[in-house]
């Protein structure tokens, strides 16, 4: 998956930034999160899942 469609997907996301750092295999991204409950449920059932995310 490329970093646009990548970025595009994380409109659904608390993500707040998303940035390409070497190409497009390693990326950075701003979460914002009310709670750690919502940073655990972003980041379990949300980023782990993505087809385009190796790991965190």
């Amino acid at each position: 998956m490329s970093y646009d469609a990548f970025s595009t997907s994380r409109a659904n996301w608390s993500a707040s930034e998303a940035y390409s750092l070497t190409g497009v295999s390693d990326s950075l991204i701003k979460l914002i999160a009310t709670d750690f409950e919502q940073l655990s449920h972003i980041l379990n059932n949300v980023l782990l899942h993505h087809k385009s995310v190796a790991k965190l």
